[in-house]
């Protein structure tokens, strides 16, 4: 049966509990905690599943528990829908025959990956700062001071990393218009809501306004990178239930 801090475990009985908001630090370490305690089982199709529904109840913990439930049912930008948008431009501008949209494709054959990238190295710094913890207990207050600025910097530096990696693949859908015809994905404004039966549904990315809104990309990049991981440990892609 699937481990976690304070035995998560007993889903049915301490569900509430499991639901309770945390910080995010916390919810990304206890998240963590899981992983390692089950890497074990899960050859077992029974405990990846269990262990499935284990880490998504901890997400949902998650202060900003909006982000998560919206990215679940797909009203956000997904890494999917990133990916089919930044596809579709490039399939349709490696057709023409003109060397700025072969450049251009060049430059969208990378976004994707790099997005899921900075994505993966913010969770990294907040679990570095978080287990860094017991190391800064053993400093005087100068190196103690030194070392949050530092990790403090560190955390900022792949957040603008990653800003600018969403921009620019704004950036170059926008330019591929004028080499090559292709359906241009929908620019997602908080708070609207996807139109239903939209034929954008599926092309998704972050609209102006959603990118310069800083706290908002940091839930989102948390939150994205989180379920990748769910999905990449455990096989199973669908959304919780």
């Amino acid at each position: 049966m699937p481990k976690g801090p304070e035995a998560i475990s007993s889903l049915n009985s301490r569900e509430e509990a499991v639901q309770m908001p945390a910080a995010t630090e916390e919810v990304i370490g206890d998240f963590a905690h899981i992983v390692e305690e089950n890497r074990d089982s899960l050859a077992n199709p029974e405990e990846r599943r269990h262990t499935f529904t284990l880490l998504h109840r901890t997400l949902d913990r998650f202060e900003n528990h909006e982000i998560k439930v919206m990215y679940d049912e797909g009203r956000v930008p997904t890494f999917e829908s990133i990916a089919r948008s930044t596809e579709t431009a490039q399939v349709a501008l490696e057709r023409e025959n003109d060397p700025e949209a072969a450049k251009i494709a060049k430059l969208l054959s990378g976004q994707s990956a790099s997005i899921k990238r900075w994505c993966r190295q913010y969770v990294a710094s907040l679990l570095r700062f978080r287990t860094s913890h017991i190391a800064f207990a053993r400093m005087n207050d100068d190196e103690r001071r030194d070392a949050l600025e530092r990790a403090d910097q560190e955390r900022r530096r792949v957040h603008e990393s990653l800003l600018q990696s969403l921009t620019t693949l704004d950036e170059l859908l926008r330019k591929g218009t004028d080499y090559a015809d292709y359906q241009t994905p929908l620019r997602w404004q908080p708070p609207s809501p996807l139109p239903e039966g939209s034929a954008y549904r599926g092309l998704i990315i972050f609209g102006k306004e959603a990118l310069a809104d800083r706290d908002l990309i940091r839930d989102w990049a948390i939150v994205a990178d989180r379920i990748e991981e769910i999905r990449k440990i455990t096989g199973f892609h669908e959304a919780a239930k």
